[in-house]
């Protein structure tokens, strides 16, 4: 009965070889979605900062706008 050894060698080396782009291709994809998830995280928090940035600016026009109207007549707001 004779074994053949090159067989055996082959056959580990592509097991090796599946295990090893098994396990990089998990880490790969759990790094992507790590990525991801914490993009997502900070395109929110973008977002929230300019809500707040553009509701203080309204605030701001409208209580200039009222101060103003104080100060004129109505009529020549108008234009």
């Amino acid at each position: 009965m004779k074994i053949n050894i090159g067989f055996i060698k082959n056959r580990l080396g592509i097991k090796f070889l599946i295990t090893v782009g098994l396990v990089i291709f998990v880490m790969l994809a759990s790094l992507f979605y790590w990525m991801a998830k914490r993009q997502e995280a900070q395109i929110i928090a973008q977002i929230d900062q300019q809500a707040r940035i553009l509701f203080k600016q309204i605030v701001l026009t409208r209580s200039w706008v009222v101060k103003m109207a104080s100060n004129t007549h109505y009529e020549t707001l108008l234009w």
